[in-house]
């Protein structure tokens, strides 16, 4: 049964003690959540857990006391190793703080495993100071990674219980340098690099789409770099600098999207071709195999 919103609950390290239990006071957001399934002190239940960067576990047993606090015991076995994140790299054009916010959160929901925001042409200067991006008081610079911002994490939190897959954290960085400087750094290495781009009516525009997202990432190799621009897309420009960097260019349909409705359906896609890739790959390695008994 899910907990509105609270599929699977994660835990810290620091919140279990000697005896491998985890005890949540009364007023911790997830105790709040465990008693909308218990009404009186005392009952118990099973809960699917997730120890940060630990492991996971499907049937822990959980106590909800009479005075409002929970205890929860993880059972040593049937312990399930915490995976890494999904192999993708959202390049994110700052956008307005509220639609940001929702952007974090869906995008942990829906799985990657970093979200580098970077500036655009379209993204205005005072969306920088926002106070999602501050840390100790001052606005965020380059390098600076805001997963210890408890705004941030709050974030992160919900959408990982909310997708009750994993139990690790995207890391969310910023980097403010010129556009040109970050596409050539991801242009290195063995990556399927995408950048959206919205529906175009010129034929030359038109010309410049090289394919589907699936497409695209299914016939790829190694982590997806996906970018999503603000709202209004990328410039021509900013389009020009990606191509330069290899970077293909896709759309995500017919419709014209907001930002935060853009990263959802581009992860979407993205994790739909690399579930296409892995089917690829276990069909070539089973012909591999089909051909060695034949020899």
């Amino acid at each position: 049964m899910g907990l509105g919103g609270l599929n699977r609950v994660l835990l810290t390290v620091a919140d279990l003690s000697e005896d491998g239990r985890a005890y949540l006071s009364k007023d911790d957001a997830r105790a709040k959540h465990i008693r909308t399934l218990l009404a009186r002190g005392g009952e118990q239940c099973t809960l699917r857990v997730a120890v940060e960067d630990g492991y996971l576990h499907d049937s822990a047993r959980c106590e909800v006391h009479e005075d409002g606090s929970c205890s929860i015991e993880v059972p040593s076995e049937d312990r399930r190793a915490v995976e890494d994140g999904a192999p993708i790299t959202l390049l994110l054009a700052m956008q307005r703080p509220k639609a940001m916010a929702r952007i974090i959160q869906s995008g942990a929901c829906v799985g990657v495993r970093r979200i580098v925001l970077v500036d655009s042409d379209k993204t205005e200067a005072t969306y920088w100071q926002s106070k999602l991006l501050r840390v100790n008081g001052e606005c965020a610079g380059d390098g600076d990674e805001l997963n210890e911002m408890a705004l941030v994490r709050r974030l992160l939190v919900e959408g990982v219980q909310q997708a009750a897959k994993d139990g690790r954290l995207p890391s969310v960085t910023v980097d403010r340098r010129k556009l040109d400087a970050v596409t050539t750094e991801y242009a290195r290495g063995r990556t399927t690099r995408l950048v959206a781009h919205p529906r175009n009516k010129t034929e030359g525009e038109r010309a410049m789409v090289e394919g589907s997202v699936v497409a695209q990432v299914a016939r790829g190799d190694g982590e997806v770099v996906m970018a999503i621009g603000p709202e209004g897309g990328w410039s021509d420009e900013e389009v020009r600098m990606f191509r330069a960097s290899s970077f293909a260019v896709v759309q995500l349909g017919e419709r014209v999207l907001r930002s935060e409705t853009a990263v959802v359906v581009a992860l979407a896609l993205v994790h739909e071709g690399l579930r296409w890739r892995r089917a690829c790959w276990t069909l070539q390695e089973q012909a591999c195999d089909s051909e060695g008994e034949g020899v």
